[in-house]
């Protein structure tokens, strides 16, 4: 039988029908522009377990100027694009525009794993060069015997 969460009693504030978390009232900073503003001035991003819906990490403004970037680098580079991911090499006719968050340059076409992938990785090279080594390492070695097994196995 499937164990049932506890919701947890956060604040919650309707946008329509859908709720979402955050007091109506409260306030959250830009990841992007560090400004502190309302959390209305947020776009309604995924759901969690309950279906309650989250906030972006930006704010309106700097959504609107990343999607005027993108939409503008679709337009430029819109006869390039490949049939592969420019980074895993797979086949699809679904890629994405990979571009610098600090200049907006473009750098590729890309799948969106591997968008996702970069983007966990806040575009750090010095972390995805630690998560290469990661990858690289010896696997832990399994912990010895707990003291108490050793005993239930001498006993009879």
């Amino acid at each position: 039988m499937r164990k049932q969460r506890k919701r947890k009693e956060e604040p919650t504030h309707f946008r329509g029908e859908r709720e979402v978390k955050g007091a109506l009232d409260s306030l959250k900073t830009c990841a992007e522009c560090k400004r502190s503003l309302s959390i209305l001035k947020y776009n309604v991003s995924m759901t969690d377990y309950y279906g309650r819906a989250y906030t972006k990490k930006i704010c309106v403004d700097c959504d609107g100027h990343h999607r005027k970037i993108i939409s503008n680098i679709k337009k430029e580079y819109a006869g390039t694009k490949p049939d592969k991911c420019m980074l895993c090499e797979t086949k699809t006719d679904e890629l994405e525009v990979d571009h610098c968050h600090e200049t907006g340059a473009m750098r590729g076409w890309i799948c969106r794993n591997c968008n996702t992938g970069l983007g966990k990785f806040f575009d750090k090279s010095d972390l995805l060069i630690k998560a290469i080594e990661y990858l690289h390492k010896d696997p832990i070695k399994k912990p010895p015997k707990k003291q108490l097994d050793l005993f239930e196995d001498e006993v009879d």
